[in-house]
Formats: structure tokens, C-alpha cells, sequence
């Protein structure tokens, strides 16, 4: 008899922990919901592209100038710099970590509500920034390594500076209870920028 306890006692026991966990896992409506985004998005792998290209810039700017003129290493760094910084004007003047922090936290809202998500805000360099997430309809798909199903989504993002805007695309995998984008779904045979 006192088996019987036990085990009714730990199947109530492990409904309520199911509950907990389903409930959890899903937002309103039945949609998943992730506590956090993990992986480098579109939008970080650009950032880290454009600080590269104006460091490119200004480095072949400076041996550039240098070739030309004995002092215009630091006109040609300077233009090179520019070059490159004109091409990445708004994903530069949105490297500083509240900025980036901002656009991934729109990204997780956008995921976890299943509508789109906007914002506007001042940068760190005082200029006025306007992102917008949309998500597409979740697909449960199978990963091409493993077979898992996985839960999956498109994000489309669009951020824009008074300098200039973009237009980036990430895929979104909920997995346990984070999204996975980017570089973290290499594991699963996924390609973080591409559509599912």
C-alpha cells in the first residue's frame, strides 16, 4: 500500500512539472516561446563586416597614399577609412552594444509574439535609429544532420540611421527554451541567413 502512494505521489509530482515546462514553452495562442536568442544574427555578422571594411579601407587608403606621396599615408588612411565607412554608415553607427542589445531584443520579441516589432531610438552616436522585425508563420522542419524537428522561423529585419538603412534575414529554431540563429545552427545542419 505504501508503494501505491509513492507512485500516485510522484505522478502528480511529475504532471505538475509538465505543466510547468508546457506552460513555459509556449506563449499565449499556443506559439513557442524562447527566454533568449543565441547565435550571431544578420544583423551582427554585418556590423562585424562593415567595422572590418572600414578598417580595410583605412589601412589600403594609408598604403595607397603612401605609394603616392611620401606623406599621404594618413590622407589615404583617412580616405580609405571614409570609403569604407560610407559603405557601412548605418551598420557602424549601430556597433555599440545598447544598440545591438536593442535590435536583439526586438528579434526575441518579434519570435516570441509572432507579429512584427518595431522601435526607435537615439544610438550611441546620437542618431536616430528606426528597426522593424517581422516574422514568418513557425514550420516544424527536420534538421538535414540529426533528423530532430525543430520549430522554426524566417525573421526579416529592417534598420535604419538618418545616414542610410538595411535589409537582413536570419533563420530562428526554437530550441528548448532558446531561439537559435546564425552560427548555432550550424550544429543542425541550418545556414542561419537563408529561408527555411
Amino acid at each position: 500500500m505504501r508503494a501505491g502512494k509513492w507512485a500516485g505521489r510522484v505522478g502528480i509530482a511529475l504532471s505538475l512539472c509538465l505543466c510547468a515546462v508546457s506552460s513555459t514553452a509556449f506563449a499565449q495562442g499556443g506559439r513557442p516561446y524562447g527566454s533568449r536568442l543565441e547565435g550571431k544574427t544578420a544583423v551582427d555578422r554585418a556590423i562585424g563586416k562593415c567595422v572590418g571594411a572600414v578598417i580595410g579601407g583605412a589601412i589600403l587608403g594609408a598604403i595607397a597614399g603612401r605609394v603616392v606621396s611620401r606623406n599621404g599615408t594618413g590622407k589615404g588612411a583617412l580616405l580609405g577609412a571614409g570609403v569604407g565607412g560610407v559603405a557601412c554608415a548605418v551598420m557602424v553607427s549601430m556597433a555599440g552594444k545598447k544598440d545591438k542589445a536593442r535590435i536583439r531584443a526586438l528579434q526575441l520579441e518579434a519570435l516570441n509574439t509572432g507579429r512584427s516589432q518595431s522601435d526607435s531610438w537615439q544610438t550611441d552616436k546620437g542618431e536616430t535609429a528606426v528597426a522593424t522585425a517581422t516574422v514568418a508563420p513557425i514550420r516544424q522542419i527536420s534538421a538535414p544532420t540529426s533528423g530532430e524537428a525543430l520549430r522554426c522561423t524566417t525573421v526579416q529585419m529592417s534598420v535604419s540611421t538618418s545616414a542610410k538603412g538595411g535589409q537582413f534575414q536570419d533563420i530562428a529554431c526554437l530550441v528548448g527554451d532558446t531561439w537559435l540563429t546564425g552560427d548555432k545552427l550550424k550544429p543542425y545542419g541550418l545556414n542561419g541567413d537563408k529561408t527555411i
